[in-house]
């Protein structure tokens, strides 16, 4: 499924809000804030990041 959902700002509580209780793989880009997610959830949430942000070592 491929979901857009708008924020006015980029703060890294939004995409917690937006997700609600989803576990399982997110594809996301060099936003830091899915980072800070994943972290919060453990291993309930993976992260698969774009081949253009693992290229530019943002995410290494």
């Amino acid at each position: 499924m491929v979901a857009y959902v708008y924020a006015a700002d980029r703060k890294a509580e939004r995409p917690d809000i937006h997700l609600g209780d989803f576990a399982g793989i997110l594809q996301v880009d060099g936003y830091g804030g899915y980072t800070a997610l994943a972290k919060r959830r453990g291993q309930q949430l993976s992260l698969a990041f774009c081949w253009s942000h693992v290229r530019r070592n943002s995410m290494i």
